[in-house]
């Protein structure tokens, strides 16, 4: 029995002669005057045992003198209540080659004779560990600047816990506080536009599929005062050890303003900057796009073609700021006639187009005759003496699933050249002999 009880004492005094923790015995007394060190203290703090003990170093004054306060203030908080342990906060201690440390203190007190006050302190050296959490805070500072400078937040979607970290910012982007946004994918998922949802979701399964690089959606997110921000994610999935996906990082920008700018100067390249009406450009889009949702839903889809009557003759007689005047008026009877689904162009000169979704020939045709009355009713003063009398002609043509869009179009005009030929001021639909 004694030999077992020598061998785990030799073990015993190799751990602490070799092993990171250092073991000290100091007194509650002026200086914090060390009575026992383990050997290891060399290796590990660059004293000798002698070094303490002798009194030569005291323990004061081995703490780093800016943590030396806050030390005896929490050994003093021990003592004044019926604990018999302390864990100090990590603390500075300056090592015998000079540079200074970070330690890791865990010390016990007890009561001697006449109340003497005597500590045994457990000491481990974290430098290391403190520095690279310091790297990791300056990182994590240099990214949130980053951040908070091009304005974005962050969401976190760990798939193995289904939990989303938000980040701070994210939050006030939608007008929320901190604890108003739990860690979840509903909350993320509740606030995204209904009609915006299902490609988002389609736009992340693709990601995480490996068939993009990145995930990237622009999409509209309810915001807290009841309105939708449009926002640019961009995100990418994190592979573990396996090269399997458990994680996956997107960045969050609010992009309203971009976009309504976008909206704006698209508004302004569509537009007819004299009528107000959709240019050219536009017809083109918008007409391939209504014949695609014909064709899709079989529904009724058909296209005027209007020319006003001997409008050169207008500008030759009246001038061209009159005949502006002109083409102002008849675009504001188009708009009285039509419908809000119904769509106006100004084509160039004084050629229209109006594009009739859901619409059979036999209610294009009313429509058409409505606005030709309209216009040959209509009355504008060149002067005071002058009363100006305009017509139009137009040309009507319903879609058909086998047209192609010029084709589309060039029945429509040559109804139109048809109402012309035949006195103008008349409204002609397009039959195929």
């Amino acid at each position: 029995m004694s030999r077992l009880k020598n061998n785990f004492k030799q073990i015993e005094a190799e751990v602490f002669d070799y092993g990171p923790v250092v073991i000290f015995k100091w007194k509650n007394e002026v200086g914090w005057p060390v009575e026992f060190v383990s050997g290891n203290v060399g290796i590990n703090f660059g004293y000798t045992a002698f070094d303490f003990t002798s009194g030569r170093v005291s323990y004061d004054k081995f703490i780093h003198p800016l943590d030396l306060k806050r030390v005896k203030e929490e050994v003093d908080e021990v003592i004044n209540s019926n604990r018999f342990f302390i864990e100090h906060k990590p603390y500075r201690i300056i090592h015998g080659k000079g540079d200074i440390r970070w330690v890791s203190d865990y010390t016990t007190f007890i009561k001697e004779e006449n109340d003497v006050i005597t500590f045994i302190c457990y000491v481990v050296d974290i430098t290391e560990q403190v520095e690279k959490e310091k790297n990791l805070i300056e990182i994590k500072d240099r990214y949130d600047h980053l951040l908070d400078a091009t304005r974005e937040g962050i969401w976190d979607w760990d798939m193995r816990t289904d939990e989303v970290f938000f980040s701070k910012r994210w939050k006030d982007m939608l007008g929320f506080k901190e604890d108003e946004i739990q860690n979840t994918l509903l909350e993320w998922e509740k606030r995204v536009h209904k009609e915006d949802i299902e490609q988002c979701y389609a736009d992340i399964k693709d990601h995480l599929n490996g068939e993009t690089q990145i995930y990237e959606n622009v999409h509209r997110m309810l915001h807290k005062n009841g309105k939708y921000l449009w926002v640019l994610e961009r995100g990418k999935k994190i592979l573990d050890a396996k090269g399997e996906v458990y994680r996956m990082i997107a960045t969050h920008k609010d992009i309203s303003e971009e976009k309504e700018m976008n909206e704006l100067l698209e508004q302004l390249a569509q537009e007819d900057s004299l009528t107000g009406l959709l240019n050219r450009r536009a017809f083109y889009s918008i007409v391939h796009k209504e014949m695609e949702r014909s064709k899709r839903y079989n529904s009724g889809l058909v296209l005027l073609m209007l020319d006003i009557d001997h409008f050169k003759v207008v500008n030759d007689t009246w001038g061209h700021n009159f005949g502006d005047v002109i083409l102002k008026e008849v675009s504001k009877k188009f708009f009285d006639c039509v419908r809000t689904t119904d769509f106006i162009f100004r084509l160039g000169g004084e050629e229209f187009g109006i594009l009739l979704p859901e619409t059979d020939e036999q209610g294009a045709f009313q429509l058409a005759e409505r606005i030709r009355k309209s216009i040959e009713e209509m009355r504008t003063s060149v002067n005071e003496e002058t009363i100006a009398l305009i017509t139009i002609s137009i040309g009507v043509s319903l879609y058909t699933s086998e047209l192609s869009l010029d084709e589309f179009m060039n029945r429509s005009d040559l109804a139109l050249y048809e109402s012309k030929a035949n006195g103008r001021n008349q409204v002609t639909l397009f039959y195929e002999e």
